[in-house]
């Protein structure tokens, strides 16, 4: 474990890009060593900031909304958290905790993010890094809202019709910005995000996280996973 945690402390060379309008896009993961795994670690909890921590010990201080950290890890299983930014790693001051298991050359994804009780929980995700058609993109749809099954349409098109919470769905479409991308509640129709604009690139996946809540609103995380 001391080993994921100075893996951890030492991320700080890779930047998180946000962009107003709350749709964030960061490209790939940290260059992996042979036989590690990379893992994107992302914060989709509004209105706080937090620490990550590792077997108990601080290993991302100050991690804001939307904020994501890409880093290469050896195959293993690792114990994280999240806490009040300056609190101890403590189990009694987690707001969420997980264990993550990853194995050699696989990359995923942890987000920490708000469920469907409106609670914070963290979601652990293993990317697909199979081939498309050429031009092709794959767009993966990930439902981390406090909200109950969601619809998602792109220009009237739709990509996913009940999308449960903390569920994903994937397609395999031509690269190219989709614009007037829709979220709405599945059974109510209540729109979430409207009109969003979403680029696929060709040879990756393209993870779009609608994060947030009804009260302190819905957002995108978007992250690029080479292929």
């Amino acid at each position: 474990m001391r080993a994921f945690v100075a893996r951890l402390l030492g991320v700080s060379t890779v930047a998180a890009v946000v962009a107003a309008g709350g749709i964030l896009a960061a490209s790939g993961a940290a260059s992996a060593a042979s036989g590690d795994a990379a893992l994107t670690v992302i914060h989709g909890v509004p209105g706080v900031t937090v620490d990550v921590c590792a077997d108990g010990k601080a290993a991302i201080s100050g991690f804001t909304f939307t904020s994501q950290k890409s880093l290469s890890l050896p195959a293993g299983t690792y114990s994280l958290g999240i806490v009040k930014a300056g609190q101890a790693c403590s189990s009694s001051n987690y707001l969420a905790s997980a264990s993550a298991t990853l194995s050699s050359g696989e990359n995923a994804s942890a987000i920490a993010y708000l469920n469907s009780s409106g609670k914070p929980a963290i979601g652990l995700y293993q990317n697909s890094l199979a081939s498309v058609p050429s031009g092709h993109g794959r767009l993966v749809l990930s439902h981390n809202a406090a909200a109950p099954a969601v619809k998602v349409t792109a220009g009237g098109t739709t990509l996913a019709s009940s999308l449960a919470p903390g569920a994903q769905a994937a397609v395999t479409v031509p690269a190219k910005t989709y614009t007037g991308v829709d979220v709405a509640v599945a059974s109510s129709g209540a729109a979430a995000l409207s009109g969003a604009s979403v680029p696929v690139t060709a040879d990756a996946d393209t993870i779009v996280y609608v994060v947030g809540s009804s009260s302190a609103k819905y957002s995108a995380i978007d992250q690029t996973v080479s292929l």
